[in-house]
């Protein structure tokens, strides 16, 4: 958290209890900026379950982020940045 954001919280605390601190989650919306849209990520999924990296034809011996990435790009078409991967994989 910023320090800014932290001392306007308190001042805000202080001044009017709880019900004074903003509710709403601020910043941009959740899941904008993906570059998977949701059926893409669910096949990627799908695949990642049914599928081993030998069966994509993907020189890996197991599910990798990277061996994951060469499956976005060959089945979605989209190049992903492996730190970007790793984000995906937890979803």
């Amino acid at each position: 958290m910023c320090r800014e954001t932290v001392c306007r919280w308190w001042s805000a605390y202080t001044a009017g209890g709880v019900g004074a601190l903003p509710g709403d989650r601020p910043g941009r919306p959740l899941g904008s900026g993906r570059l998977l849209s949701d059926e893409q990520a669910e096949r990627v999924q799908v695949l990642l379950r049914t599928t081993t990296p030998e069966m994509a034809d993907i020189a890996a011996p197991l599910w990798t982020r990277r061996a994951v990435r060469e499956l976005i790009e060959r089945d979605c078409g989209v190049t992903l940045a492996v730190r970007t991967v790793g984000l995906y994989l937890p979803r």
